[in-house]
């Protein structure tokens, strides 16, 4: 091996290294290589501090007339929950022309 290091440094160089970002494919590529080659066993153990496994609930699917029309609604129902309260503001309190979406 320390042969093969003097022949490189003994040997002019060509051309100058330069460095050159990958492309967005090969990164990609990359990941998605690296995810193939876990196992499962080993992504289920990465997400199991996460408590998100141990959750057996099955996802609730809103059908067309579950879907509410108006915001309104949306609050109606929060409030109804308990997860909002039924306070009055109105959209003059919400929006002002000193908002920091103006800055």
């Amino acid at each position: 091996m320390y042969v093969k290091v003097v022949q490189l440094q003994e040997k002019p160089p060509r051309m100058a290294f330069e460095m050159v970002a990958p492309k967005r494919h090969e990164i990609t590529a990359w990941i998605a290589e690296s995810w193939s080659e876990l196992s499962a066993d080993t992504i289920v153990s990465g997400f199991a501090k996460t408590e998100l496994l141990t959750d057996t609930r099955s996802p609730v699917v809103a059908k067309d007339h579950d879907k509410p029309q108006d915001i309104s609604d949306v609050l109606n129902q929060l409030a109804d929950l308990g997860v909002a309260d039924e306070t009055g503001v109105s959209g003059d309190e919400l929006f002002s022309s000193d908002s920091s979406d103006n800055e």
